[in-house]
C-alpha cells in the first residue's frame, strides 16, 4: 500500500468511528446505539491497522537502508574486547586478510604466533602508520601519541616493533606489510568478505572506540575496501627499512 493510500484508509476510519459515536450518542433508540457501537469498533480497527502498518513499513525502511549499506553488527570497542569475533572468522578464512591501523601492539601481541600459519593459508596485507612522515617533530604519528593521550613515540616504538615481529614470514611473500602515508582516518581489519572497521576519535586509544562489521555486498564494503587498495599503492605507502626487520 502507498504512503498517500495509507492516510487516506486512516482518514477514513477516523471518520467511520467519529460518525458512531456521534449517531450513538445524538439517537436514543436502541438500533443507533448498536450501529454507532458497530462503527467506532470499525473505525478503531482500522487505525489499529493503519498504525501497525506505518511501524512495519518504516521498519522495512530501515532494514532496507542497513541491507544497502552492508552493516551487520556494532560494537562499542574492537581489539581484545570482539576477539572471538575475529577468531570466528580467522579460522574458516580462505581468501585474504587485510588490517589498517597505528602499530598494532594488540595485533601483534594476540596473534604473533599466528602469521606463519595465517601466510601459508591466505594473503596477508598490513598497513601501518609511517612513523616519519609528515617530517619530525610533526609526524601523524606523534600526533596520534597526543590525540590518544599516550607517551610520545610509543605508536613509533609499536610500528618498528610490529615489523620486526613479521620478519620472519614478510620473506615468504604471502605476507606484506606497508607504511602508510596518509593522513590516519580509520581502522579497519577485513577478513574474506567481512570487515570491521571504526573511526579514529579524540580522548582515547583506538582500541576503545566504536567498530561496525559490513558485509560484501553494501556500498560500505566496496568503499572501504577501495580505500584500502588505495593506501596500498606505491603513491601512498612504502616498505618498511631493511634494518627494521633485523632492529
Amino acid at each position: 500500500m502507498t504512503r498517500p493510500l495509507i492516510i487516506i484508509y486512516f482518514l477514513v476510519h477516523l471518520l467511520l468511528a467519529t460518525i458512531g459515536f456521534l449517531v450513538s450518542r445524538l439517537f436514543e433508540a436502541e438500533v443507533f446505539k448498536s450501529v454507532g457501537s458497530s462503527m467506532i469498533a470499525a473505525g478503531i480497527a482500522g487505525m489499529v491497522v493503519f498504525f501497525y502498518v506505518l511501524a512495519t513499513t518504516r521498519t522495512s525502511d530501515a532494514l532496507e537502508v542497513l541491507r544497502g549499506a552492508g552493516l551487520k553488527n556494532v560494537f562499542p570497542a574492537r581489539s581484545v574486547l570482539i576477539r572471538k569475533q575475529y577468531d570466528d572468522r580467522l579460522k574458516s578464512a580462505t581468501e585474504r586478510l587485510d588490517v589498517i591501523g597505528f602499530g598494532l601492539r594488540a595485533l601483534r601481541e594476540d596473534y604473533g604466533d599466528s602469521f606463519s600459519a595465517w601466510s601459508a593459508k591466505f594473503p596477508v596485507r598490513i598497513l601501518l602508520i609511517d612513523p616519519e612522515y609528515p617530517a619530525s617533530p610533526h609526524t601523524f604519528a606523534r600526533i596520534r601519541d597526543a590525540e590518544e593521550k599516550t607517551r610520545v613515540g610509543e605508536i613509533e616504538t609499536d610500528v618498528k616493533a610490529f615489523v620486526k615481529a613479521s620478519s620472519q614470514v614478510v620473506n615468504r611473500g604471502n605476507f606484506q606489510v606497508r607504511l602508510y602515508r596518509a593522513i590516519p582516518s580509520i581502522n579497519y581489519f577485513r577478513i574474506d568478505d567481512d570487515i570491521f572497521w571504526g573511526p579514529y576519535l579524540l580522548g582515547g586509544p583506538s582500541r576503545k572506540m566504536p567498530t561496525l562489521l559490513v558485509r560484501r555486498g553494501g556500498f560500505l564494503f566496496d568503499h572501504l575496501s577501495a580505500h584500502f587498495d588505495r593506501l596500498w599503492e606505491p603513491e601512498s605507502s612504502r616498505n618498511p627499512p631493511q634494518d627494521w626487520y633485523t632492529g
